[in-house]
């Protein structure tokens, strides 16, 4: 894209991106101009466009394509990014933390021409939050209840002023209302085709529109031309999914697609011999990590946890396994995100000691353990050999891990 455009324009068009941990566009050799329709391969089928459910991460980056929220983080910022307005255009908090007032932006307006004010905007916290709402959605309920599950009140001051009240104080709000599910639908979308049916049919005033799906094949988006930051450079874009990381890349390299995401290291060579593909690596605050279950037996035992943790070799699997391109992790917070910590220590490498835990919870002669990992390796294209090498850590000490590949929902 050549056509003169501010760094957060740029930023918003390129959305379908981010949470991408490897990046390899296709490049033309003639110089770039606007328009055209970008065609994506992505590892993964996009679930249901509900505004208000996380499906995960392939479907989460999509949303914000589809949609705008009040607040966003600013992305041209490497680490902790800052909160930055978005449909509000500014906000105040109470001394105590409970109470946000949002000036809204003004002119905005959803896909469908109706306007965004004060009242869609209440519409989309009511229908989340309030169960005597007639388009009560019990499910976005549930995925936004860190945000409005203890709300005091949502009252509209005038057209362009919101005020959302909680029973506690909240300090922080304003980074969840950051994140992609708390995105602002078109009620009258959601009133035409009811909570059931509206993900089919997404709304919403971001720099793209849904067109419409062949399910298993693509989805498509079109440019939104009245986008209230600058309609985006791109005509629009397609989304395959292409499961399989091999063929994403040959469907780049034979020109099926022109971009792709998730590229597998074991391909990286080879794209970068390539004068027609350009390579790009994004470092990003994500943790790869294992979640006990701490309701049931055995995982309950904080030994056996700890066991597990010194029994992996994160070096290795960092260095070899992974080809360099992650390091090990300290702790649940990666570099770059807010609540990150350096003094951290975190777990070593310590085989002795896991066994040494592994007697002390009770299984001095080992155990079974069942692991639950998306199929395919979704969501990393480390997927398969990372599970494989912890799984051979584990059975190091005594721990033997069947690892039970589940369907991968975006």
């Amino acid at each position: 894209m050549t056509r003169s455009v501010s760094r957060r324009r740029f930023l918003s068009t390129l959305a379908l991106g981010a949470g991408a941990t490897l990046l390899a566009p296709r490049t033309a050799r003639a110089a770039a101009r606007p328009g055209g329709t970008l065609i994506c391969g992505w590892e993964a089928e996009p679930g249901a466009f509900d505004n208000d459910i996380d499906r995960g991460a392939v479907t989460r980056t999509l949303l914000h394509n589809i949609y705008d929220r009040l607040v966003e983080r600013d992305m041209t910022v490497k680490a902790n990014q800052p909160l930055v307005g978005n449909l509000a255009t500014s906000w105040e908090v109470s001394p105590d933390a409970r109470t946000y007032t949002f000036k809204l932006r003004q002119g905005v307006k959803f896909h469908d021409g109706t306007p965004f004010d004060a009242e869609a905007v209440k519409f989309n916290v009511d229908r989340d939050s309030d169960p005597s709402h007639k388009y009560y959605s019990k499910a976005g309920a549930g995925s936004l209840k860190l945000g409005y599950g203890n709300l005091a009140g949502v009252t509209v001051v005038d057209k362009y002023t919101i005020r959302i009240a909680h029973k506690d104080p909240f300090a922080d709000f304003l980074p969840v209302l950051a994140f992609g599910t708390y995105s602002m639908a078109s009620p009258t979308a959601i009133q035409r085709y009811g909570n059931d049916e509206y993900p089919n049919h997404p709304v919403g005033t971001g720099p793209f529109k849904y067109v419409g799906r062949e399910k298993g094949v693509k989805v498509t988006f079109e440019r939104n031309p009245d986008y209230w930051a600058g309609a985006p450079a791109l005509d629009g874009f397609i989304v395959h999914p292409l499961p399989e990381a091999v063929t994403r890349v040959t469907a780049l390299q034979t020109g099926e697609v022109d971009w792709i995401n998730a590229v597998h290291p074991d391909s990286m060579a080879g794209i970068k011999s390539n004068g027609n593909l350009v390579l790009e690596l994004a470092q990003l605050p994500n943790t790869w990590g294992y979640i006990p279950n701490h309701k049931y037996p055995p995982t309950t035992k904080r030994q056996l946890r700890q066991a597990m943790s010194w029994a992996i070799d994160r070096e290795t699997l960092a260095r070899d396994v992974m080809k360099g391109l992650a390091t090990p992790a300290k702790g649940t917070h990666a570099p770059g995100t807010t609540g990150y910590d350096p003094n951290i220590a975190g777990y070593g490498y310590d085989p002795a000691r896991a066994r040494q835990l592994l007697a002390a919870a009770g299984f001095p002669n080992g155990l079974p353990l069942e692991v639950w990992i998306p199929a395919g390796g979704a969501g990393s294209p480390f997927g398969i050999q990372m599970n494989e090498f912890i799984q051979q850590n584990l059975k190091a000490v005594g721990i033997n891990a069947t690892f039970s590949q589940q369907e991968f929902h975006c």
